[in-house]
């Protein structure tokens, strides 16, 4: 439920909250697509993204994942999954199989 939530607000951010944060008047209501959200949730929630401390952690976070050299793409069977798979698949054991093709 918290990924989805996280997501959800992700998604409400990009694609209506920062392409809009020059034009304040079209950010008082929420989106057309999520008339659900009551207006004041709306308006907090509008205001916490823009906030200067919001735009600092956003930033700063941005900066960490530049650096990040090796990008995660296991998904969800994480590095044992990897190991376990190549040695099903070439038929050896662990110790033969080497750690950087992994």
């Amino acid at each position: 439920m918290g990924i989805a939530l996280r997501g959800f607000r992700c998604k409400l951010t990009n694609e209506y909250i920062l392409p809009n944060a020059n034009n304040l008047s079209s950010l008082k209501k929420p989106p057309l697509d999520y008339e659900s959200i009551r207006k004041e949730d709306w308006k907090n929630f509008v205001d916490k993204i823009l906030s200067e401390d919001f735009q600092e952690k956003s930033k700063a976070a941005k900066q960490k994942r530049a650096k990040n050299v090796y990008n995660n793409h296991l998904g969800s069977i994480r590095y044992a999954g990897l190991l376990h798979k190549r040695k099903l698949d070439l038929g050896v054991t662990e110790c033969e199989i080497d750690r950087n093709e992994a």
